[in-house]
């Protein structure tokens, strides 16, 4: 997977019925915060809009920061986006383990990647 880019061959509606799944486990269904931001970049990457998911467009969207955040002096959207990844790679290592589709935030990128593949060791 490269920039970003969701592996095609999952169809949209397999992604968002695993969004649907994901928005209603225990972990997320309190975080409105979360859920939020697991949402937004979960539709704008099946919209193909995957390379414009960027900190400054969360910061603004998401988490109603103005116009003029600066990534430098307001860490939030990194430190949300740890705390969803911590939250999908629990989820995935429980009681998401079977689950048909693997949706992640890999590291260094706000843009989520999809999977049918399992993985292995976790």
């Amino acid at each position: 997977m490269t920039n970003g880019d969701a592996v095609e061959s999952v169809p949209a509606d397999a992604v968002r019925a695993e969004l649907a799944r994901l928005l209603g486990t225990t972990s997320l269904r309190y975080s409105e915060r979360l859920s939020r931001f697991l949402k937004y970049v979960v539709e704008q990457q099946l919209a193909g809009n995957g390379s414009q998911i960027k900190e400054s467009v969360l910061a603004i969207e998401i988490f109603d920061r103005e116009p003029s955040y600066d990534s430098r002096v307001d860490s939030l959207v990194r430190v949300e986006a740890r705390r969803l990844r911590d939250k999908l790679d629990k989820y995935y290592a429980g009681e998401g383990r079977e689950d048909p589709v693997i949706i992640t935030l890999p590291k260094g990128s706000y843009a989520p990647t999809r999977s049918e593949e399992r993985r292995v060791g976790k």
